[in-house]
């Protein structure tokens, strides 16, 4: 492209120098949307093929004190403990003493049981895995909000991404709020069921394997 002195030709070079910003600025939220959506997908692949170690690899540290949080209550929560716990949480919880031998939950650490939860129990919540593009990107300080964009239409959860050491890592907090959401309509259509009746019948309806009482009960 050559540029002539001609007004036509400065008029054009002007907007061209007034757009670039722009242009520039939507090329950032393209690289940004990229690597987030890499993120996503790279932690979604990583689930599907139960390789929980790489799958925690993509997640912020918010979310691994979620797993510290976690593994207090499912080594000392009793009955009234867990009923006082987001249904979410309850519900890992007792995923976890149900199918998880008890030597190897007192052998747990935070990280451990991030990588037993999200590689052979399923990431909690739920989420979209092909036909999708991240858009309606926000950023506030280290952290970034997109949502789910599939067929054309925004899905939820918007999802949360924090950078950390120059990488941007996905948080879980969106993906227990759907499941904190979602299961007590689970729970509706069952209304002739107590939540506790519920919790069983759903254990085993995903297990097929009978539920022992004693997930009810304190590990330690």
């Amino acid at each position: 492209m050559s540029f002539s002195k001609t007004n036509y030709d400065m008029k054009n070079f002007l907007w061209l120098f007034l757009l670039a910003p722009i242009w520039n600025l939507q090329g950032q939220d393209n690289s940004t949307l990229s690597k987030m959506e890499k993120t996503y997908k790279g932690y979604l692949m990583a689930c599907d093929n139960s390789n929980g170690e790489k799958a925690v690899n993509y997640l912020d540290s918010n979310s691994l004190v979620f797993f510290e949080l976690l593994l207090h209550h499912l080594w000392y929560a009793d009955s009234l403990a867990l009923e006082k716990l987001s249904m979410s949480e309850r519900w890992t919880v007792l995923f976890v003493r149900h199918i998880v031998p008890k030597e190897r939950i007192l052998a747990f650490t935070p990280h451990s049981l991030a990588v037993c939860v999200v590689g052979e129990i399923g990431s909690p919540g739920s989420y979209v895995e092909e036909g999708y593009e991240l858009g309606n990107l926000r950023i506030e300080g280290n952290k970034a909000f997109a949502k789910l964009v599939v067929r054309g239409e925004f899905a939820d959860p918007e999802l949360e991404f924090t950078k950390e050491h120059g990488h941007w890592k996905i948080s879980l907090i969106p993906f227990m709020r759907e499941a904190e959401s979602s299961l007590p309509g689970h729970f509706n259509k069952k209304g002739n069921y107590s939540e506790k009746a519920f919790h069983v019948w759903f254990l085993e309806s995903l297990t097929d394997k009978p539920v022992d009482p004693v997930i009810w009960k304190p590990v330690k």
